[in-house]
């Protein structure tokens, strides 16, 4: 019964991990986007 306590808690661990992953990448994207669209507004 503990070792199915401990397989639950590292599951939602790693569910976490995916979660901040998946929001750094979507952010470093949005950020991506920006850089890209800036400057051609000055040229």
């Amino acid at each position: 019964m503990q070792f199915e306590w401990i397989v639950l808690r590292s599951g939602q661990r790693i569910i976490a991990s995916f979660r901040q992953k998946r929001q750094i990448g979507a952010a470093q994207a949005g950020r991506a986007l920006l850089d890209a669209s800036g400057p051609l507004g000055d040229d």
